[in-house]
């Protein structure tokens, strides 16, 4: 679960980075991905591949869209009215998802071998391996993209001062585009990884996002490494809770933990003040 929950706070802190706005529509992304993944398979006979590269490519489409068709044209660079409608279209994704999808759940086929893997006496689910793993690589190659590359480094400059970053001909308009369609395309790839081991339907990504958020905001919003540590810390917290104390408090513990977070160090624990 923590590996689930970095994957989100990852594209939460991938959009804040470059635009220092938090997109809520991010859980929405991840249950697209694994809806569109889910559909394609059953239409070309449980072919994974084909299921996999058309709902990234899907989901990395509709994030793009919705930043032109609504973030662009509505928002105004204002990062209040920019959250605004981010929630507005993680409605308006949920509620399209109801349409097409109704209230069912729906899985993926194994996306490796079934079984368990028993690591110092605790048994973990092999569909597993594959979350964690895209987590680190996801992570990896972000952190590689924004400090080895133009782009990236573009990007980042944008988060640090849109009008400097003109002035420096980079165009923010298309860095900001190119978050939300990055952001989407890793949602998409969380939401494949996890239908094999959660049910998917319209209204996961709530629960996810929200997780999701808090991992990014304990790790430190902004850094990759952060939201990975943070998303893992969540889970965590959940699974000691549910067993050691009572399964009806692990939203509780995790709040207490985001809580002294802010207090002690609101910046994140992987991010650290200039001085």
């Amino acid at each position: 679960m923590g590996a689930i929950y970095a994957m989100v706070g990852i594209g939460f802190s991938f959009i804040y980075k470059v635009t220092t706005v938090l997109n809520f529509a991010q859980g929405e992304f991840l249950m697209l991905g694994g809806m569109v993944a889910v559909s394609v398979s059953s239409v070309c006979g449980s072919c994974l591949p084909v299921a996999v590269v058309c709902a990234i490519l899907a989901v990395t489409v509709t994030g793009m869209l919705f930043y032109l068709g609504a973030v662009r044209t509505l928002g105004k660079a204002e990062p209040v009215r920019i959250i605004l409608i981010t929630i507005a279209g993680s409605m308006f994704f949920q509620g399209v998802a109801y349409l097409v999808w109704g209230t069912d759940d729906y899985r993926l086929p194994p996306l490796v071998k079934a079984g368990t893997i028993n690591i110092a006496g605790a048994v973990i689910n092999s569909q597993v391996i594959p979350v964690f793993s895209a987590a680190i690589i996801i992570t990896i190659i972000l952190k590689i993209f924004f400090d080895k590359t133009i782009w990236g480094k573009a990007s980042t400059s944008c988060a640090e001062s849109r009008e400097a970053s003109m002035l420096m001909g980079i165009n923010v308009d298309r860095m900001a585009m190119l978050s939300f369609a990055m952001s989407a395309g890793i949602g998409a790839i969380g939401g494949i990884l996890i239908a094999p081991i959660s049910l998917i339907q319209y209204q996961k990504g709530i629960p996810l996002a929200l997780k999701g958020i808090a991992g990014a905001v304990i790790g430190g919003l902004g850094n990759v490494w952060g939201a990975l540590i943070g998303g893992l810390i969540i889970g965590l917290a959940e699974s000691l809770s549910g067993g050691l104390i009572a399964s009806y408090l692990t939203d509780v513990v995790v709040f207490v933990i985001l809580v002294l977070v802010l207090i002690i160090k609101p910046e994140g624990l992987l991010t650290f003040k200039n001085k």
